[in-house]
């Protein structure tokens, strides 16, 4: 980690050495700035909260800053103003103290910039997710454009995140759920078909905003898991339904994801254990990002998951319907079948969770997994 953290200090160093050079370019300029960028991301990740410390750091910084801000100041929409504005939404998501002030002062300016400028440019989509921005996105969204419908994809994932906030207050659920319903309403409507994965016809968009309604009216705790587009392995249609009377807990995975791989054998220990002190529990692990053949020949070659196999194309509107955002997702289901749990570790918690499930089916206990 200390070496990492020391490139991220040389960047910025480096960075004050060259800024002493004159003149200089737009073009030059916006290349010291993406790679100001690279290493406020590397920061963002960890690598350089040492090197937050480092002297000459908070200099290169507020340099960087002021000629970022020159940039879409001068001119608004070419090559440079994207890098000046990268550079400031990275590096007002986390200011050091004595450059607050200026991120305050520089973000309207640049908010207003990408509203002005660029929203009908294939670089404003990651303009929005690098500012963070979320009330950004949505002035974005309500300004319309042809990313009107992408960035209503890109937004909708956190107010749908803060809507299973189990720390989130009734009028901030209700807020979010709002946006959601906004968001999903307008995918929703899209008629656009692609086709993708050997599949024709395929309606991307409207499904993935069926599923965001979806998600925030009805999978959610008590509601029953919708029980449709299941087959086992050899492609015949399965059911939830001969699962009643059972806790089951539902692991959508696949074989290139490293995390649910990982997870397998801690499943395995974990159902064993269950069973063998003669408790109403099953595993059932569904396969999404694979084909059925692949997942057989991986389990025999790879790893051993000796409990039910399933298998969802993806890619489907009842895939989308789920709203499944990334691999691992385990529910748990209750023994009627309805969404107990929702969450993405296999670790101690989510054990003690299935356990309560076992234990008891008090509707009161039921809540989002943190």
């Amino acid at each position: 980690m200390k070496i990492l953290s020391l490139s991220v200090a040389a960047l910025f160093l480096a960075g004050v050495a060259n800024l002493s050079a004159a003149p200089q370019t737009r073009t030059e300029i916006a290349a010291q700035l993406t790679e100001a960028v690279k290493a406020l991301a590397g920061r963002a990740r960890g690598e350089g909260e040492r090197a937050a410390a480092e002297p000459g750091q908070a200099a290169a910084a507020r340099a960087h800053l002021e000629r970022a801000v020159k940039l879409y100041q001068e001119q608004p929409d070419d090559d440079a103003a994207f890098a000046g504005l990268s550079y400031v939404f990275h590096f007002c998501a986390r200011p050091s103290a004595d450059a607050r002030a200026a991120c305050e002062a520089a973000l309207p300016e640049a908010r207003q910039t990408i509203l002005n400028h660029w929203l009908d440019k294939q670089q404003a989509i990651a303009l929005l997710m690098g500012s963070n921005d979320s009330e950004l996105m949505d002035a974005a969204f309500e300004k319309g454009g042809r990313n009107r419908l992408l960035i209503a994809e890109i937004a909708a994932p956190y107010w749908v995140t803060r809507f299973q906030d189990p720390g989130a207050s009734a009028a901030e659920r209700k807020y979010a759920y709002d946006r959601v319903m906004k968001y999903g309403a307008a995918m929703a409507a899209d008629e656009t078909a692609i086709d993708v994965s050997g599949k024709t016809g395929v309606q991307m968009v409207r499904w993935k905003g069926e599923g965001l309604i979806n998600t925030v009216q009805n999978m959610l705790p008590g509601k029953p898991m919708p029980d449709f587009g299941f087959t086992d392995l050899s492609r015949r249609p399965v059911s939830l339904a001969d699962y009643k009377g059972k806790v089951v807990l539902l692991d959508f995975w696949a074989t290139w994801c490293k995390p649910c791989v990982a997870s397998m054998p801690a499943i395995k220990q974990f159902r064993a254990e269950l069973q063998s002190q003669g408790k109403p529990f099953e595993v059932i692990s569904v396969d999404a990002g694979d084909t059925p053949e692949k997942v057989i020949e991986f389990q025999k070659n790879s790893v051993d998951m000796p409990w039910v196999q399933w298998h969802q194309e993806t890619f489907t509107r009842e895939y989308f319907n789920i709203g499944i955002k990334g691999l691992p997702t385990y529910f748990v289901l209750d023994a009627e079948g309805r969404i107990f749990f929702r969450g993405n570790h296999f670790d101690d918690a989510m054990k003690q969770r299935v356990r309560t499930a076992v234990e008891q089916h008090d509707p009161g206990q039921r809540r989002w997994i943190p």
